[in-house]
């Protein structure tokens, strides 16, 4: 126990020294730069378009259904979905299938 206390001081002390270096630690405040889904955005859309299910759609990138679903809601993706043609969708599978 004696050790566990001593460890979490020793800890304290070197984050103290750090920060007046300078050196913050942590996680950079704000939002990420690059997520995880941006380079699979069109495919989300596409598929959201279609009227698949978020799980399913999860299911298919491999990410969590919680992951999709914050970055859909996050990116406003369902209303950017609704506005795509059933053209445009048939022409954007056409154009995969090549």
């Amino acid at each position: 126990m004696l050790y566990i206390i001593q460890k979490r001081a020793d800890e304290q002390a070197f984050i103290f020294l750090k920060r007046k270096l300078g050196i913050i630690g942590g996680r950079p405040k704000g939002p990420a730069k690059n997520l995880k889904l941006d380079k699979q955005k069109e495919k989300i859309t596409e598929y959201l378009s279609m009227g698949l299910s978020q799980a399913s759609i999860a299911k298919s990138l491999e990410v969590s259904a919680s992951t999709l679903s914050g970055y859909i809601r996050r990116h406003k993706l369902k209303s950017q979905a609704e506005k795509i043609t059933e053209p445009q969708i048939q022409n954007q599978i056409e154009s995969r299938s090549l």
